[in-house]
């Protein structure tokens, strides 16, 4: 039996260190408890350097009272988990003390009459710029074809639908 469940504490430690996402778990004093090598990655530290500290320490300043008591609303709320991205982009602390956009989600579990958290998390920083950058490419498109006196004219080919027309096309063809 007892080879048994040791096998079994192997194979779920793996499991957390093989995950993609950052795995950070909380006692009931929101110490840490668990930090795998995703986490390691996305916070650029070690587990051992985190081991028992609190989770402020990847939480930006501005937010840290906030954070705290989002945790014991959610811990005291009856609700056992919140997914990963559904609020959005929040701001992470990395070791070295710059920020960065993630996602986060919470979920927690009873254990011996104590109550631990999981916070999973994934560094959004690619997808952040990749959509600043889209943004910024379609503002200059705008910007382009709302002053020139061409018509431009997006359609979709598939059912013929008009999908955008710049303010050229109004003034030329007497329709908005």
């Amino acid at each position: 039996a007892g080879r048994e469940l040791e096998l079994q504490r192997r194979r779920a430690s793996a499991v957390i260190d093989s995950a993609m996402d950052g795995i950070i778990t909380l006692d009931p004093s929101h110490r840490i408890v668990v930090f795998n090598r995703a986490a390691e990655a996305i916070f650029r530290c070690t587990q051992a350097e985190v081991l028992g500290q609190t989770i402020d320490r990847f939480i930006p300043e501005r937010f840290r009272s906030g954070h705290g008591e989002h945790i014991r609303e959610f811990s005291e709320s009856g609700q056992t988990a919140r997914g990963l991205g559904r609020f959005g982009a929040v701001t992470g602390l990395r070791s070295d003390g710059t920020e960065f956009p993630m996602e986060a989600s919470i979920s927690y579990f009873d254990v011996d009459d104590q109550r631990l958290l999981t916070v999973t998390c994934r560094d959004v920083s690619e997808r952040a710029r990749a959509e600043k950058a889209l943004r910024e490419a379609d503002e200059r498109f705008r910007d382009l074809t709302d002053n020139i006196r061409e018509v431009v004219w997006i359609r979709d080919l598939r059912d013929l639908s008009d999908i955008w027309v710049n303010p050229a096309f109004e003034e030329i063809w007497g329709r908005s």
